[in-house]
């Protein structure tokens, strides 16, 4: 039965088979970002409210030391660490 088949209708069933692997990448995409979108917690969660914010420090040894501090437990990488000390050090 193989030997019957031709060419053309290799290039058919592989045409087929690329078609139902894209459905099922398609499925699978819509699939995981419907669970990605549902676990996300709502954006106005997160906002914090104006008047909650805690001001700022004028002074740069405080910002400096907080800021070193929030590098120390891990909250900030070195590379922000750095950006914003350049930040504070050229505000002087």
């Amino acid at each position: 039965m193989l030997s019957n088949l031709t060419w053309w209708h290799l290039l058919i069933s592989l045409g087929v088979l690329a078609v139902v692997a894209f459905v099922i990448v398609m499925i699978i995409v819509a699939v995981v970002r419907a669970v990605r979108k549902s676990a996300a917690p709502p954006v106005h969660s997160l906002q914090v409210p104006l008047g909650s914010r805690p001001v700022p420090s004028a002074d740069p040894t405080v910002q400096l030391q907080k800021l070193a501090e929030l590098r120390a437990e891990g909250l900030i990488s070195d590379a922000e660490h750095e950006a914003k000390r350049t930040e504070i050090l050229g505000r002087l």
